[in-house]
């Protein structure tokens, strides 16, 4: 008898997914691959690594290396009625050469298009929020609404066309002012990306990657979106794989752009209408949040745009989330507080009768108590939650929190 959630992963991969060239089988079949259609993807690879001179990029790859493999991880929030399709792409054949072109479109990112929306840390995300409220203080007749979107399908909803229309975007404003020539060190943590080549000796890990080649290895990752999946062979065709090393920063450069536009046409408009204690706007990868005066909402017609659910061209889309929950907190914007959701579930909370120290025993403890001294607001209720927290502790079972 066949198990319900192989079930429900062929019927998710059907409705999330567009393949071609390939039909989800019947019955469960062994998960691999004809060994003909292996080596074709292989030197289809090696072929075009040699025509677009990235081929180092690809020398340190074994031969043996499979080609990426797909599941399913579904969702809690959704009832686990829908899924997130992954592909995996890690110690793959194409691996190494999509983490050179992510991290270089990354630091192109960062140097060219710095003041989009979700160009923060978040410790400076709540800081900004903090001031907010502080400046709104003395304005209690102000009505504060916190809007939370989120993107819908943030890998698998923005098309491919789209992605190589904003990475093209992307690098000539870069190529502008910058060398086409970057230097990666794909295993380095603290600064990969070096812009320009180098007179001194170069490491053996350093690859060398040229922008204007970025667009050709992007579209080389759409054409060889193939992997394996109940026994067949599949290729995706809308959208970027989730699991693809170089897909969150292709889903990124897409939203940037239309950040980026509507910060240019409207922006300074904005600004000349003095709404800094009126309008805050942030996103966190997929999820944007916005605190802004009601008034200014439904007044001001480059406000109301950048608010609208319909922001991002179709067919990607936001949707609202209906609740004030942000990153583990909850934004009461009328009342100028930030909480903490602190959870009453014990499972969530490593246990006295934990293994290991008793200062790895406490290290939740220690991390949220951080997090609350560092952004609830005002500071009196952030006091109120260091207690509450203090008093879970305690009836979990620990008695001593120094």
């Amino acid at each position: 008898m066949e198990q319900p959630w192989r079930s429900k992963a062929r019927a998710r991969l059907r409705r999330v997914l567009i393949f071609c060239n390939a039909t989800v089988p019947k019955f469960n079949l062994p998960l691999k691959i004809p060994f003909l259609a292996h080596d074709t993807f292989k030197n289809n690879v090696q072929q075009w690594a040699n025509a677009t001179e990235c081929s180092t990029t690809l020398q340190e790859a074994p031969r043996l290396q499979p080609i990426p493999y797909g599941y399913i991880m579904m969702k809690r929030k959704k009832q686990w009625s829908k899924g997130r399709t992954i592909i995996a792409y890690s110690n793959t054949c194409v691996g190494r050469l999509l983490r050179v072109a992510a991290l270089a479109l990354q630091q192109m990112l960062k140097t060219t298009w710095p003041h989009h929306f979700g160009n923060i840390a978040t410790p400076q995300l709540w800081q900004e929020v903090h001031e907010l409220f502080r400046a709104n203080e003395n304005q209690p007749e102000r009505e504060l609404i916190f809007l939370n979107h989120d993107l819908v399908g943030f890998f698998n909803s923005i098309p491919q066309a789209d992605i190589i229309q904003s990475v093209r975007y992307l690098i000539a404003e870069f190529s502008k002012n910058n060398n086409d020539i970057l230097l990666i060190d794909p295993y380095s943590k603290l600064n990969p990306v070096h812009s320009g080549t180098s007179t001194h000796s170069i490491k053996s890990n350093m690859t060398k990657i040229n922008a204007q080649h970025i667009v050709d290895i992007i579209q080389f990752s759409f054409d060889a979106c193939a992997f394996t999946a109940i026994g067949e062979v599949f290729r995706q065709t809308c959208g970027t794989s989730m699991g693809n090393q170089i897909s969150p920063i292709l889903s990124t450069c897409a939203i940037v752009a239309t950040e980026i536009t509507w910060l240019r046409l409207f922006g300074q408009h904005v600004a000349n209408a003095h709404l800094a204690d009126q309008l805050w706007i942030r996103r966190y990868v997929d999820n944007r949040a916005i605190i802004v005066d009601k008034n200014v909402l439904h007044n001001n017609p480059h406000v109301w745009q950048l608010a609208s659910l319909h922001f991002d061209k179709k067919p990607v889309q936001l949707e609202d989330e209906e609740c004030d929950d942000f990153l583990g907190f909850c934004i009461n914007a009328n009342n100028r507080q930030v909480s903490y959701n602190l959870h009453p579930q014990a499972w969530r909370y490593r246990l006295p009768q934990s293994a290991g120290s008793w200062k790895l025993r406490l290290s939740g403890y220690h991390s949220r108590r951080h997090m609350i001294e560092s952004t609830v607001f005002p500071p009196s209720l952030a006091q109120q939650q260091l207690q509450a927290l203090d008093d879970l502790y305690r009836d979990l079972g620990f008695h001593n929190l120094a």
